[in-house]
């Protein structure tokens, strides 16, 4: 984690090239299972706690896939850069062993046409350290250039396990969470189609209440 010093935050502040990030997240336990690759649903796994802790674990194998979307926030500055990443664990440690996954995006901006991103389907393999078993593991899997030319941007996903150059991890992988890394740029929006700074352009200037009805 980043920890930002004062003189930095106040660099960062007023420094119009540099923005804040935070995540937009997919939970993929809500995300639509591919017909024929499907990842299993497994009971039983205590996330090496023990003591008859148990949650269920959503299970890929090589081969699998699953579908999901994100929506962008009206924060996140536009015609960006979107990074995705997964969260997950190992049921175990095998040192030396790889693990690759796939991704395939397609985007469309409030009243565009849908298009497929440069460079997609990405793909990035993983060599394990020993050390992933029943922790929280977090993959960074593509870079995906600029492709959110209004808010609400919609981008859809396809997360493939595929099969690495050599060495693969023979048990399956289990995957909690999708989230995008974006440049947030404003505090959001009043309106559904339209970024804080365009509605403070044309209402000339800063509300005194910016939260409030009738902020101007």
């Amino acid at each position: 984690m980043t920890t930002w010093t004062n003189k930095e935050l106040k660099d960062l502040r007023n420094n119009p090239n540099d923005y804040p990030t935070d995540d937009m997240l997919v939970s993929l336990a809500s995300a639509k299972l591919h017909p024929s690759a499907t990842p299993s649903w497994e009971d039983g796994y205590d996330w090496g706690i023990g003591g008859g802790v148990e949650f269920p674990v959503l299970a890929f194998a090589e081969g699998n896939a699953v579908y999901f979307a994100l929506e962008t926030s009206h924060t996140m500055k536009i015609n960006d850069w979107l990074d995705i990443h997964v969260h997950g664990t190992l049921p175990t440690n095998d040192a030396g062993k790889k693990v690759k996954w796939q991704v395939d995006v397609i985007a469309a901006g409030i009243g565009e046409a849908w298009s497929v991103p440069e460079g997609s389907p990405y793909t990035h393999e993983f060599t394990l350290k020993g050390a992933e078993a029943d922790r929280h593991n977090m993959l960074d899997l593509a870079d995906i250039p600029p492709m959110n030319s209004t808010v609400s941007t919609i981008y859809q996903f396809k997360l493939t396990r595929i099969a690495p150059t050599s060495d693969p991890y023979g048990e399956d992988i289990y995957l909690i969470f999708a989230d995008c890394h974006y440049r947030a740029d404003s505090s959001g929006s009043y309106f559904e189609d339209g970024k804080l700074t365009e509605e403070y352009a044309k209402q000339k200037g800063t509300p005194k209440n910016p939260f409030k009805p009738g902020a101007w």
